[in-house]
């Protein structure tokens, strides 16, 4: 069993860009292998085995204070990792048991492998969200690979095989429970610098006639950038025609 959380609490954390990409993940992944053997020999022996494997797995994203970007997008996720690919569970269960006994009393065992995934993307209603680009919020519960695989030997299951019976290989109990959910109750905005303007405009500064000068005054939002590039004076321009 693990669980794993991300938290931007409410009152605590703040967490402001200038440039580039926010991103808030929890998740957890597995591989997990388990095999038993059981070898048994003499005149009368039962043969028999258990092997049960269990992943359980708990992944929350919480967010609850201020996150804000100015250029960039802001990724929100759960089950994925920071690169937002979607985390692995590999799980297999096998069971070999041979009981070369003269009277084999052997069990049909049925090893099991269980994967039990939840993954939430929770937005308090205390939650400020504000991105430049794009917002996600994502919740995958996993890709869960799992295999339950059993195998039996006797000299009875040779005899049954030999006219046409099912023994040997046989297929054990395999269980996916898999859930992901996302909850929004907090703020969320994107495109929070979408507004743009410049204004160009200036001032005619006249103390006499040769002295007469035009100044360019310029006010605009933070993203928005140019070039200015200053003509001659028309004085100048006029003497040299």
């Amino acid at each position: 069993t693990t669980s794993k959380s991300a938290v931007v609490a409410d009152g605590v954390a703040n967490v402001d860009v200038k440039c580039g990409k926010i991103v808030i993940s929890a998740s957890n992944e597995a591989d997990m292998y388990s095999k038993t053997y059981v070898d048994v020999w003499g005149a009368v022996n039962y043969a028999g085995s258990n092997n049960d494997v269990t992943f359980n797995s708990i992944a929350k994203t919480n967010v609850a204070g201020d996150l804000e970007t100015a250029n960039g997008d802001i990724l929100i996720t759960s089950g994925r990792d920071v690169e937002g690919n979607i985390r692995d569970m590999h799980l297999t269960a096998e069971s070999d048991i041979l009981n070369g006994s003269i009277i084999p009393i052997s069990t049909y065992p049925k090893p099991s492998a269980v994967v039990n995934s939840e993954t939430f993307v929770d937005l308090a209603n205390t939650a400020n969200v504000l991105s430049d680009g794009n917002v996600y919020l994502q919740s995958n519960a996993g890709i869960a690979d799992v295999s339950g695989v059993a195998d039996t030997k006797d000299w009875v299951n040779e005899v049954v095989g030999d006219l046409g019976g099912a023994v040997g290989g046989q297929v054990g109990y395999t269980e996916k429970n898999l859930k992901a959910d996302v909850k929004v109750d907090g703020y969320v905005e994107t495109g929070i610098h979408r507004n743009q303007s410049i204004t160009i405009g200036g001032t005619n500064v006249v103390n006499d006639q040769a002295t007469a000068r035009w100044f360019t005054l310029i006010e605009k939002s933070a993203g928005v950038g140019y070039n200015f590039i200053a003509g001659e004076d028309i004085q100048h321009q006029l003497s040299q025609r």
